[in-house]
């Protein structure tokens, strides 16, 4: 990329490639002197990120590509790939947020760690392997011994119900280096791939255990279990439909903090006729997504949920379309706006790193999807 000509004027963007076949790149650490020697040990130290991103107050525009993130101009820059159900498309399947840390899952795709170095600087890692990913879809992104995890599964309901079931089924993001390592989780050891278990679902309830569901697929038993663990390093309990439905309803806006609720009240009354139900928030504090009812209806079935951002001070909350309310611990209150959007795309989820803000764009019709990508800004000033 030349970025004289970029028209992305003002913002840094560093692409740095990955050392591949055909290609060697001598990738040098800042204040490296260059001198010959022995290559130091990967670490997250001492491998290089795939890109460096400074944030400005234009945005970044990025698609998921093949064989990770491209930077584009915009959404209507992408590459147009058609619309398919949103199980077997590449879009962003979930957010979870650390100190510092931000993982992004890609459905048939693999996960994007990004880190803060400042607070406009990230560094992005693309942990992503097509070859294998592209078969499965992603049924949660869920911390798992305090790293980010996901769990794979055949999509049977829009696709071939003949293909192999994922085998290993779970992926966690390395301690030691940037990588995906399959994971071995206790609580889904007797629900075996090779007796054709397929775990479909997995969630955090508001009672604070894990309620997941396997489905025995490629027999025909096809039986479906349900389970409950407090913790998935042990052995779990047998659950029942009606206990996993109920650990999937919503909280009241009252259980919310004190400022994440003000914030989702004011989204609420800012919705004019786009009514929704229910709205997705992430906090780093929290180990996954919390849901909080709204008590307002939706316009129609699957229209795409609002979304917000509590930081344990300050909470933000946006429309799909990007209209959005800021409510601040000290009782302030404003309105700010995402980036605008062109006609049938919406914002699915956002999260900060420092002062950059990082959102999930997506082009809907239904539920399908077409193009997907990410977007990362300088976090927006409320307006009073």
């Amino acid at each position: 990329m030349d970025l004289k000509k970029s028209p992305l004027a003002g913002i840094l963007l560093v692409l740095t490639l990955l050392c591949t076949t055909g290609i060697v790149v001598s990738c040098k650490k800042a204040g490296d002197s260059g001198a010959q020697g022995k290559a130091a040990p990967r670490s997250w130290d001492n491998d290089e990120p795939d890109l460096i991103l400074v944030s400005g107050a234009n945005p970044l525009w990025f698609e998921f590509g093949d064989a990770g993130p491209e930077h584009i101009d915009g959404p209507l820059a992408a590459s147009a790939p058609p619309y398919v159900p949103w199980p077997l498309s590449r879009h962003g399947a979930g957010l979870l947020a650390g100190e510092g840390e931000l993982t992004l899952a890609v459905n048939r795709s693999g996960l994007l760690v990004f880190r803060s170095q400042n607070e406009t600087r990230l560094a992005l890692y693309a942990l992503v392997d097509g070859d294998y990913w592209s078969r499965f879809s992603i049924a949660a992104l869920f911390p798992y011994k305090e790293r980010p995890a996901a769990l794979l599964y055949r999509d049977d309901f829009f696709s071939d119900a003949a293909g192999p079931l994922p085998e290993p089924r779970v992926f966690g993001v390395s301690r030691e280096y940037p990588a995906l390592e399959a994971l071995e989780i206790p609580a889904f050891s007797s629900l075996a791939s090779a007796e054709g278990w397929d775990l479909e679902q997995l969630r955090l309830g508001n009672d604070q255990k894990w309620h997941f569901r396997g489905v025995q697929k490629n027999t025909e038993k096809g039986a479906r279990n349900y389970y409950i663990t407090s913790d998935l390093s042990a052995a779990p309990e047998p659950g029942s439909v009606g206990t996993f439905q109920n650990a999937g309803l919503p909280l009241g806006i009252d259980s919310a903090p004190e400022a994440l609720a003000r914030a989702l009240t004011r989204l609420a009354a800012l919705s004019d006729k786009r009514s929704f139900l229910v709205a997705r928030a992430l906090s780093p504090l929290w180990p996954m997504p919390r849901h909080f009812a709204l008590n307002v209806s939706p316009e129609s079935p699957g229209a795409a949920e609002p979304v917000a951002w509590w930081d344990g001070s300050s909470a933000y909350a946006a429309l799909p379309d990007g209209r959005g309310v800021y409510a601040g611990p000290d009782g302030s209150s404003g309105d700010f706006s995402l980036p605008p959007l062109p006609e049938s795309y919406v914002y699915t989820g956002f999260a900060f790193l420092g002062t950059t803000l990082i959102a999930l764009w997506e082009e809907q019709d239904g539920l399908s999807v077409g193009a997907a990508g990410f977007m990362v800004v300088e976090g927006p000033a409320p307006r009073e």
